[in-house]
């Protein structure tokens, strides 16, 4: 069980990552 926590943590931190870089991309294109 360990490990599936720790792989829906990393998970979580990837998508908010993503997330970030699409609103840094965004907001590229607007300028």
């Amino acid at each position: 069980m360990q490990i599936k926590k720790n792989l829906i943590d990393f998970l979580v931190e990837a998508s908010q990552s993503i997330n970030e870089a699409l609103i840094k991309i965004n907001e590229n294109k607007e300028k």
